[in-house]
């Protein structure tokens, strides 16, 4: 199922976008729009995912800093999840 969504854009940026598809990466306005917004939020999706390492690793270095033997380490997810996700990601690469 699909759904139209209506989109202003400038001239500049349609400019660019046509230039895609003139240049045969993209074979439509649609196509680009789409595929260029997936990857936007897709980066999005990383970033937030970063933001969540970054909070990780302040309590690992806040942990060694106080020279703690033991660090707990708490996620929705559990180890073999991860670690699947982290596979299926380096084949995607």
């Amino acid at each position: 199922m699909s759904a139209v969504i209506p989109v202003r854009f400038k001239k500049e940026e349609l400019r660019l976008i046509d230039e895609l598809v003139k240049s045969g990466i993209f074979r439509s306005r649609s196509e680009a729009i789409r595929l260029l917004a997936l990857k936007s939020a897709e980066e999005i999706t990383l970033l937030s995912t970063d933001i969540d390492v970054a909070r990780v690793v302040k309590a690992i270095l806040r942990s060694i800093k106080e020279n703690r033997e033991s660090l707990q380490i708490v996620s929705k997810k559990t180890a073999a999840e991860i670690i699947r996700e982290m596979r299926e990601d380096e084949d995607i690469r």
